[in-house]
């Protein structure tokens, strides 16, 4: 008989550790924010499209005017 008490006392020790295993594995988990995919997704799309606007004003300006408007940004914040 104290042979079984034995194990099952083992049996138990071993289930509780799964458990806290377990327990800790989830609790490092990162947890979604509620409503994060619906920012994330309309932040993903207004980035698509700021990007095409950025390539497209590339295309029919130049890189030169971009460069340009940049320096002269960067002289008036020296100021």
């Amino acid at each position: 008989m104290i042979v079984h008490e034995y194990l099952l006392n083992k049996r138990h020790e071993e289930l509780l550790a799964e458990a806290e295993h377990a327990r800790l594995i989830n609790e490092a988990k990162p947890r979604p924010v509620k409503g994060s995919s619906f920012y994330a997704r309309s932040l993903a799309w207004l980035g698509g499209i700021l990007c095409n606007l950025g390539s497209l004003l590339k295309e029919r300006f130049g890189e030169e005017v971009a460069i340009n408007h940049s320096q002269s940004i960067d002289r008036s914040l020296n100021v």
